[in-house]
């Protein structure tokens, strides 16, 4: 791979960059057969797809609870300010 891309990379600009796009072109086609051959092959890879989709709503309820928190906060910072206001006389 060093040897190709010296190679390449004293043809001058364009040709580089018409070799990372090609490498990059690779990866985007082969790395979801790789995976579906995976998936096909055992099913330690559903096994890691359930714990990971735990994680995930996990970490969603948490997002959830921590934006309800924060509504729950305003909402009785704004209570509280109107309560005071009402206190207040000048």
């Amino acid at each position: 791979m060093r040897v190709c891309y010296r190679d390449i990379q004293s043809r001058g600009f364009l040709t580089l960059v018409e070799f990372w796009l090609g490498i990059i072109c690779d990866v985007i086609m082969t790395a979801p057969l790789e995976r579906w051959e995976a998936l096909g092959k055992d099913h330690a890879t559903m096994k890691n797809l359930k714990t990971n989709l735990i994680g995930l709503l996990a970490c969603l309820a948490v997002i959830v609870i921590a934006f309800l928190l924060l509504v729950m906060d305003e909402s009785m910072k704004s209570r509280q300010f109107c309560c005071l206001a009402m206190r207040w006389t000048p």
